[in-house]
């Protein structure tokens, strides 16, 4: 039970005294808080990437990792953050002073019929110059 102390979570809704309601644009932590943030198919209910990435980058200490899925569907209607090219949400960790050290896509075709990318994406934040696996946005033309 000693690991579950050491875990947090927060969601839109909870009923689970260890679920904080809160949104993931304004967590409330404070700075540098987490070792590892797992966003579990989540992201592209955003408001503002920008915004949600940057509190990601706010409350991960330094060499802290975080794993998140970014869904790519260009056509969908009701969720902006889906249609965001993997490239431009790379550019977004890079200027939140993120690098991605994994990346993984997987193809489908969704339940609405559309085809639908989803990208795993293995972030690092170091407040270095470190240049892990900068060359990925190149890969992914």
């Amino acid at each position: 039970m000693v690991a579950w102390a050491n875990i947090e979570a927060i969601d839109l809704y909870s009923a689970h005294p260890k679920i904080k309601v809160q949104t993931m644009d304004d967590t409330g932590y404070p700075e540098k808080t987490f070792d590892v943030i797992i966003m579990a198919n989540t992201f592209s209910y955003s408001a503002d990437p920008n915004q949600t990435i940057s509190e990601m980058a706010r409350i991960l200490k330094k060499n802290g990792r975080f794993i998140f899925n970014a869904t790519y569907d260009p056509k969908n209607p009701d969720y902006p953050c889906d249609r965001i090219p993997v490239k431009k949400v790379l550019g977004i960790l890079k200027a939140a002073g993120l690098r991605a050290a994994y990346h993984m896509a997987f193809n489908k075709t969704n339940a609405k019929g559309r085809p639908q990318t989803t990208h795993t994406l293995g972030v690092v934040r170091s407040d270095s110059e470190s240049h892990l696996l900068d060359s990925l946005e190149n890969q992914l033309d």
